[in-house]
């Protein structure tokens, strides 16, 4: 025995046809801001490469925690001697400047 299934529409009033064919949107913008953007804790940083993660600016892994900053810089500036050239050098640059510029005219 074999059933045989018929599929009609369901009756559809005219009211809910013209009132699907005309959709209100909400006025703009529906949503609210968010919040303002903070600055990390102090301590902290954000990372390189990815921005959204915080990395602390001392850690002491031994310890697993913060460490307090260092309140001066590790490395020390350098203090070196300041070469500057001497007359000689000075003499030699200036001749070799002298003998391009001669060349460039010519030679003559």
């Amino acid at each position: 025995m074999a059933t045989t299934y018929q599929h009609t529409n369901p009756p559809v009033d005219e009211a809910k046809e013209a009132k699907a064919s005309h959709i209100i949107y909400p006025e703009w913008p529906t949503s609210k801001p968010g919040p303002m953007v903070t600055p990390p804790p102090a301590g902290q940083r954000p990372q390189a490469k990815r921005s959204d993660q915080m990395v602390y600016d001392c850690y002491d892994q031994e310890r697993g925690m913060a460490c307090e900053v260092p309140a001066r810089p590790v490395m020390r500036e350098h203090k070196g001697k300041m070469y500057l050239p001497d007359a000689h050098f000075l003499e030699m640059v200036s001749e070799a400047e002298a003998e391009l510029r001669w060349q460039d005219d010519g030679g003559t």
